[in-house]
C-alpha cells in the first residue's frame, strides 16, 4: 500500500523483483525438511509470544527467524541454487 501510495513505478518494480526473489528462496527452502522443520519452530515461537503479549520476546524472535531466512538466503546464493 505504501508503494502504490508512493506512485514510483520504479519502486514498485524493484519491489516485484524483491518479492519475487523472497519468493524463489522459500520454495527452494520448502525443499529442505531441515530448514522447513527449523522455519516452523521459528514461527511457533514468534506465535507463542505474541500470544503471551512478550513485546521483547516477540521481536527477538522474528529477529532470530529473518536472520536465519538470510543466512540461508546467502547460502543459496554463495553455493548455487539448486
Amino acid at each position: 500500500l505504501i508503494v502504490d501510495k508512493a506512485g514510483s513505478k520504479r519502486l514498485k518494480n524493484f519491489l516485484n523483483i524483491i518479492n519475487l526473489q523472497n519468493e524463489r528462496v522459500r520454495r527452494l527452502n520448502a525443499k529442505d525438511n531441515t530448514r522447513a522443520n527449523a522455519s516452523l519452530e521459528e514461527h511457533l515461537e514468534i506465535i507463542e509470544c505474541i500470544r503471551n503479549r512478550d513485546k521483547e520476546g516477540s521481536i527477538s524472535a522474528l529477529k532470530k527467524h529473518l536472520e536465519s531466512g538470510e543466512r540461508t538466503a546467502l547460502q543459496l546464493v554463495e553455493f548455487g541454487f539448486r
